[in-house]
């Protein structure tokens, strides 16, 4: 079975399944994790503050980003929306690569694994295993997009791209606006 009769499959069944809830919430809690680093909270709040919340908003938050990559997605390639959903959500798998990266660093140091100096290696290891995880999620939701709508690969990675950054500008946006709030 290919990647793009998988895509296919599980998007022609209506029901939710257990992957549904699992890929997005592995997404999240991994995404949470990277913005936490990223911005070093540890320097303001505790390990076990920015580990709960990231734990109890990262579902939350991985469902919401892969419903409006969705949204964007059908609105620039006028695919239908549930298997482009599915799609999606299966491009999100190696993202368990960085969630257990995550652990492997958590189980090693806690005290300093939410801060982000940028010199240290493990700091380094993170930034490159989720620029790798990104780029082999961004093409596999290229091949399945191209499966799904059967057009040539250059004409679903450029779908795949424009709706990718709409979707980062609406998350900076988001971030900034946020930021703001609490700063105020």
């Amino acid at each position: 079975m290919t990647f793009g009769e998988l895509i296919k499959k599980t998007a022609g069944e209506a029901q939710v399944s257990l992957a549904s809830w699992v890929v997005p919430s592995i997404y999240g809690i991994s995404s949470c994790f990277f913005l936490v680093n990223f911005y070093s909270f540890g320097f303001s709040y505790s390990f076990l503050t920015l580990a709960l919340l990231s734990l109890f908003l990262g579902p939350l938050l991985g469902a919401l980003q892969l419903l409006l990559d969705a949204y964007l997605l059908r609105a620039i390639s006028r695919a239908p929306f549930t298997p482009l959903l599915a799609a999606i959500t299966w491009s999100k798998v190696p993202y368990c690569i960085t969630l257990c990266m995550w652990l492997i660093f958590m189980g090693q140091d806690t005290s300093t694994i939410f801060l982000h100096v940028g010199s240290r290696s493990s700091d380094i290891y993170i930034i490159l295993v989720s620029l790798a995880v990104n780029l082999w999620s961004f093409l596999l939701l290229t091949k399945a997009v191209k499966a799904l709508q059967s057009i040539s690969f250059s004409r679903a990675l450029f779908n795949v791209s424009i709706s990718s950054l709409l979707s980062f500008s609406l998350i900076c946006f988001f971030m900034f606006i946020s930021r703001f709030i609490f700063l105020v």
